[in-house]
């Protein structure tokens, strides 16, 4: 969650609760929790992914300043839209 923070700490571990179940005291309310992170992640990951093949193609044509709609995972401001 240090890295990956679209709704910051505490909503995240909210929205886990709210996803989850009471994660902080059932064990498989923690596992469910965990499975949620870790498909959060894999997205996430898949995001970044696509935006930096997207910026080489964009480097190699030229273009060094991502276009009007190319919207960076990588800037805080990503999440909040």
């Amino acid at each position: 969650m240090q890295l990956y923070r679209p709704l910051g700490f505490h909503g995240t571990l909210d929205r886990l609760a709210w996803l989850a179940g009471p994660f902080q005291r059932d064990e498989d309310a923690l596992l469910r929790a965990l499975a949620v992170l870790e498909e959060d992640r894999s997205r996430w990951l898949a995001e970044l992914d696509a935006y930096a093949r997207s910026r080489r193609t964009g480097k190699r044509c030229g273009r060094r300043v991502p276009g009007e709609g190319e919207r960076n995972p990588n800037d805080r401001t990503y999440w909040s839209v």
